[in-house]
């Protein structure tokens, strides 16, 4: 890509971006769930963050990076707080904590169950 492209590419992105996540590319569905939550639209980001979950929970490499689905599951649930739903965040932190020591990240999921027992005490 020639420097001199650059600013052409940039104004494809979105609509590219759009597409992949169509298509089930779960970055593309992360990167719309981070622009909607720039936007201040936590159910928009919550939707894309189903839907990345749903699709990394499909793929073979699930258990590994940012599309882990404990992380996906964490994420639902800051947005879940942030939508003022603390039970369906309890439920997510839960679900995150479970998934979490599935792969054998047990300090995560210690961590995503004290999350799920704080918001379920305060409901």
């Amino acid at each position: 890509l020639d420097p001199s492209d650059v600013p052409a590419a940039a104004e494809l992105m979105p609509t590219v971006t759009a597409l992949l996540a169509a298509r089930g590319d779960v970055g593309a569905m992360l990167e719309l769930a981070d622009a909607a939550a720039a936007r201040a639209d936590p159910r928009a980001a919550a939707s894309w963050v189903r839907a990345a979950l749903e699709a990394a929970l499909e793929a073979s490499d699930a258990a590994t990076g940012t599309s882990a689905p404990h992380r996906l599951q964490s994420r639902l649930g800051e947005l879940l707080v942030e939508m003022g739903d603390r039970a369906g965040a309890a439920a997510a932190f839960e679900a995150a904590s479970e998934a979490a020591n599935e792969a054998g990240a047990f300090k995560l999921g210690v961590k995503y169950a004290a999350r799920a027992e704080e918001l379920s005490d305060e409901t």
